[in-house]
């Protein structure tokens, strides 16, 4: 009885202390990673798919009909993160809205690294829910720059760059990765400095005006993960020139071998420690066929990062700075592990899968 009481208190208080969605929602199914095929699912439940051939116009004719130039959120639902949605075809719900006043709630994320949120509350008026920031280091001064300066306009500025591209009628793709923009530059990106969030608004003032020059969604997952950096060599070129340490192991490492692997992971992430193991036990192997393993870990703590290391009995070489690492800041892997990225000796980018050794045994 007790337990019943308690389970109906819990839902009064879902639905009376956190204001559902007013407009109709629609939930938005990106069944690849360059977002082909889509589903749009309105408030009363009959479902519209849209072949690759149509998505574009289906998606513009949405757009006008719903969105008008006004105002879009993401609503989120069933998705580990906001990316996963292109690995895994997981279902996000987006809500469009005519004016603020409609926006009323929005649901804390789900925390990568930990069970702890930073509820926070400041130029988000018309939130009457707040909004939930993923956090590793509680950093007050840090976080009341991003919410009263950063995320205003970066919002701002990404909600008029996904306008502009639906206006210069740009490939479905495109406002896929623009939407991705906004959950970046709102939600993920707890790790970013002030200076590197504004980097990140300039960026977005820069698609707004060239938009074309924005890599292809499919080149931006799987090849940099990372924003803007497609050009591979310029972390080469920091390889060659930085005179730390990390760098320097890296440096020597490519003079050494044919390929060098990073392999980005972390103590929370099930495949990558799988692979982990799987290095260790052919690790010879991969050293005959000229390949060395550089295992750039991204966990919080660095006991973390020792523990997990010890267990799973590491080789190759083992570089560690926290999320703050500016390998971290490059390639920016979060929401994409297991990442692997591949260089030759020469310091060319390298395409191959990377899933397994026997994969990367298979590199020419």
């Amino acid at each position: 009885m007790k337990k019943t009481l308690a389970l109906a208190l819990f839902v009064f208080i879902g639905v009376y202390a956190f204001p559902q969605p007013k407009e109709s929602a629609f939930l938005v199914t990106f069944a690849d990673s360059v977002a082909t095929k889509i589903k749009i699912f309105p408030a009363d439940g009959e479902s519209i798919e849209i072949a690759s051939d149509t998505a574009r116009q289906s998606i513009l004719k949405f757009t006008a009909n719903c969105i008008q130039r006004s105002k879009i959120c993401v609503y989120y639902e069933d998705a580990y993160m906001w990316r996963d949605a292109f690995y895994y075809d997981d279902t996000v719900r987006i809500r469009i809205v005519k004016d603020d006043s409609d926006l009323e709630y929005i649901p804390i994320v789900e925390s990568t690294y930990n069970d702890q949120f930073l509820p926070v509350y400041g130029q988000f008026q018309e939130l009457s829910g707040g909004i939930g920031y993923q956090v590793n280091h509680n950093d007050s001064l840090f976080m009341d720059s991003l919410v009263h300066q950063i995320i205003p306009a970066y919002r701002k500025n990404a909600l008029q760059a996904y306008d502009s591209l639906v206006r210069q009628d740009l490939p479905v793709a495109y406002l896929a990765f623009i939407l991705n923009m906004i959950y970046d530059g709102l939600y993920a990106k707890f790790n970013y400095s002030p200076e590197e969030a504004n980097a990140l608004i300039k960026s977005v003032d820069q698609l707004m005006a060239e938009p074309c020059a924005v890599p292809d969604l499919e080149s931006l997952m799987y090849k940099t993960n990372s924003l803007f950096a497609d050009d591979q060599r310029e972390l080469y070129h920091r390889i060659r020139t930085d005179s730390s340490d990390n760098y320097r192991k890296i440096r020597e490492a490519m003079a050494d071998h044919k390929y060098v692997v990073l392999n980005f992971w972390m103590k929370s992430c099930g495949p990558c420690r799988n692979f982990n193991q799987e290095v260790s036990e052919r690790y010879e192997q991969l050293q005959s066929a000229g390949i060395e393993i550089i295992n750039v870990n991204a966990d919080a703590f660095d006991e973390e990062w020792l523990s997990a290391g010890s267990y799973d009995q590491l080789r190759g070489l083992d570089l560690y700075g926290g999320p703050f690492y500016p390998l971290l800041n490059y390639y920016n892997p979060q929401g994409y592990f297991p990442l692997k990225v591949i260089y030759d000796g020469d310091g060319n980018y390298v395409e191959h899968p990377t899933r397994t050794v026997d994969e990367l045994l298979a590199l020419p």
